[in-house]
């Protein structure tokens, strides 16, 4: 559950933070439809009429490809990230543009990033 420090707006304990998506959160959409049918319709109405998402002013809300969770992620997070359900020029991830301290300390400390460099070698020694 999420509390907004500067509110103190206190979010619903069905909603559930993703572990592979950051700042977003989910829901499954029969919990949802239970809980707040109001909300459910429109979100189900705006998929229904093939827009991508339903957009309420500060929060985006996607149904999944299965149709069995509810995702919703802040405006400006979903702005910069997307769903990927949207077309979306590639990212270049070599340059590091989206982690700019992390490629700072990596270029000061000379290291290298690549795949091999990821995995640590087996048996705890450099061969």
């Amino acid at each position: 559950m999420k509390i907004c420090p500067a509110c103190g707006y206190e979010e619903h304990p069905m909603w559930r933070a993703r572990s592979n998506r950051p700042f977003c959160s989910y829901v499954k959409a029969d919990t949802l439809e239970y809980l707040d049918p109001e909300l459910f319709k429109k979100i189900k109405h705006a998929m229904d009429q093939g827009k991508p998402y339903y957009y309420d002013g500060t929060i985006v809300y996607h149904i999944t490809k299965t149709g069995l969770n509810v995702e919703k992620i802040a405006k400006q997070y979903h702005d910069y990230m997307g769903w990927g359900a949207e077309p979306q020029e590639k990212v270049d991830h070599s340059n590091l543009a989206l982690m700019p301290k992390l490629a700072e300390y990596m270029t000061k400390s000379g290291a290298e990033i690549t795949n091999e460099s990821a995995v640590p070698p087996r048996g705890g020694k450099d061969e």
